[in-house]
């Protein structure tokens, strides 16, 4: 994935499973109005730290990848109400994820 992907700044919408993608370029926190982000059956091995300077995004899915590790940044995401992380190598995830949890 291109770089430039960060200049498409009124993207509130991508959705890019099912395309071998290996890595995310950090670029990725620029798109500051994007509420969904899809990478599904991709083949991401990590997510950049700049994840979490995307505020509004609500859904996050990165199901059936190879993620070892979520990053800790993923705290930022107040505003995230769905995270799909199923199906990846995770060994350990960040403490703060349970901030992130909502009942009721």
């Amino acid at each position: 994935m291109p770089p430039e992907i960060g200049n498409l700044s009124d993207l509130d919408l991508l959705y890019l499973s099912h395309n071998k993608i290996k890595k995310l370029p950090p670029e990725i926190g620029k798109l500051k109005n994007l509420n969904s982000l899809n990478l599904i059956y991709n083949n991401l091995s990590s997510i950049p730290r700049d994840i979490g300077l995307i505020k509004q995004l609500i859904d996050l899915r990165l199901t059936n990848n190879y993620l070892e590790n979520i990053p800790l940044e993923i705290e930022n995401l107040k505003k995230l109400q769905t995270l799909y992380i199923g199906r990846n190598k995770l060994t350990k995830l960040p403490p703060s994820l349970i901030q992130l949890v909502r009942f009721g």
